[in-house]
């Protein structure tokens, strides 16, 4: 009896240590906090519900390569004027040239707005014209005729797209027919005004003509500019340059008229006149202007 009674003794104390050693176990495991478990990103985005469930609803997913991962096909970019370094350098230098000429700005214009328009019997004596304002006119008829060949070719160029190696060249030859045609027209006035009228009234109406052509190289600046740079404008903006001009000649042939007008045999010249310099060099610049775009892509 004793010796299971110490037996006993030994085996309960046993199991009070394990039970004791167990607990202290469990508290350690309780206070040490297990570690965070990360996901990727990706992952989370990642459904069951979203997998095809058949074979038929597998064409809806793509297969293989991924089209993105091949990147975008590439598309040519246009050809327009404003890619060609060498009509952005003559934009520059007629820009420069303008710029410069532009020390009396208010009173250039001024005069270029009363020569549009007016008509006087003699000259006024507070009439200034000085060889700056000479040089303006010059400067801005320049910009005028370039203007009028950048449109110009915008409106070749809308049906019969220019190769690019032919641009440059193309744009200066319209240059050169467009002064060409302001030249032409320069010494006809000259001409007519001193066979038909007197030599102040005659001054005038070269004086407008002269007016026109600057003005116009303000008026057709912006269409000009929007052609080079977006030509998906041509249309619209050859429309509005094709406006401007007419509208002032127009203003130029009603001057015209006041200085000429007698009687109706004068009526009969002025007809010949618009006939001669007004219509027929336009359509002789259509023609030459097709006949270099045809000769420069052969």
């Amino acid at each position: 009896m004793p010796a299971t009674a110490d037996s006993l003794h030994v085996t309960t104390a046993a199991t009070v240590d394990s039970i004791a050693a167990a607990t202290t176990a469990a508290a350690d495991s309780v206070a040490t906090p297990a570690p965070e478990i990360t996901v990727c990103g990706m992952l989370l985005r990642n459904h069951e519900a979203d997998a095809p469930t058949s074979s038929l609803a597998s064409a809806d997913y793509t297969v293989g390569t991924v089209p993105y991962s091949s990147g975008v096909e590439a598309i040519q970019r246009p050809d327009s004027l404003g890619v060609d370094s060498g009509v952005v350098s003559i934009l520059v230098v007629m820009f420069l040239i303008v710029t410069f000429t532009f020390k009396h700005f208010i009173s250039v214009y001024r005069s270029l707005f009363q020569d549009l328009y007016m008509v006087r019997k003699r000259e006024n004596a507070f009439d200034e014209h000085t060889a700056g304002e000479s040089t303006t006119i010059m400067a801005l008829s320049f910009q005028t005729a370039l203007c009028q060949a950048i449109l110009f070719f915008a409106a070749l160029n809308i049906k019969t797209p220019t190769a690019e190696a032919t641009t440059f060249p193309m744009l200066a030859g319209l240059t050169a027919m467009t002064l060409a045609l302001f030249i032409f027209q320069l010494a006809a006035f000259r001409t007519i005004a001193y066979a038909f009228t007197e030599p102040f009234l005659g001054s005038q109406w070269i004086k407008g003509l002269k007016a026109t052509q600057a003005l116009m190289g303000f008026l057709l600046l912006i269409p000009a500019l929007i052609v080079l740079f977006y030509p998906a404008a041509a249309p619209a903006m050859v429309t509005l340059a094709a406006i401007i001009y007419v509208a002032m000649r127009i203003m130029l042939i009603i001057k015209g008229f006041r200085i000429f007008y007698d009687n109706f045999l004068s009526l009969i010249y002025f007809i010949l006149y618009l006939c001669a310099l007004e219509i027929v060099p336009l359509l002789i610049l259509g023609v030459g202007a097709m006949k270099l775009s045809t000769f420069l892509q052969l």
